[in-house]
């Protein structure tokens, strides 16, 4: 049995053959947001496993014979574009969201949704911790004050500019940069 699959993410090429592999037909209409058209306008040929293969000139894409819709949260699908896919059995929403689709709809219409649940908790956290560490240890500033001079002089004319005043007044270079390796090699606390 084929699985005809319209997909609003664009599949690479070289993913492109276990679709083929998988009895899957890939329609690729890439949406730019959620106010975009479900497929574009003018016909939609199946995308081929391979550069080498043409589009299959035989079958043109017919949105009543479409299973399953590829998306994104952020894109979804409403009610009335579910309207437009009679034969729509499955949603997948790559990711966390699913926050655009109709889900009412879709289970009146007896549309299975499926998302990524979780997929991204790991990442989330980590970015969480590194932003508190960059905070309570002074990363930015750190790291502004560690660059070379050159680096330093271009981010204190720039707040100079934008203050009015020199950043840098009554500090000597040197000193600035022996305190700041010391505040790094005791913590963020100067000793």
């Amino acid at each position: 049995m084929t699985v005809r699959l319209l997909s609003h993410i664009d599949v690479p090429p070289t993913h492109r053959p276990a679709f083929a592999a998988a009895g899957v037909t890939l329609y690729l209409a890439p949406r730019a947001d959620h106010t975009g058209p479900l497929w574009p306008d003018g016909s939609l040929r199946p995308v081929p496993a391979t550069a080498a293969q043409g589009s299959a000139e035989d079958e043109l894409f017919d949105a009543a014979a479409i299973d399953v819709l590829l998306t994104i949260g952020s894109l979804g699908i409403s009610a009335q574009e579910m309207d437009k896919l009679p034969t729509q059995r499955l949603i997948c929403c790559l990711g966390v969201g699913y926050e655009r689709v109709d889900l009412a709809a879709a289970a009146a219409r007896g549309i299975r949704v499926t998302h990524g649940r979780g997929t991204n908790d790991t990442s989330v956290a980590d970015h969480a911790m590194t932003l508190m560490l960059a905070l309570v240890r002074d990363i930015a500033p750190l790291d502004r004050a560690a660059r070379p001079v050159a680096t330093v002089a271009a981010f204190a004319s720039a707040a100079e500019r934008q203050t009015g005043r020199d950043p840098g007044a009554g500090h000597n270079r040197r000193q600035h940069r022996r305190a700041v390796r010391a505040r790094i090699c005791h913590g963020g606390r100067l000793p």
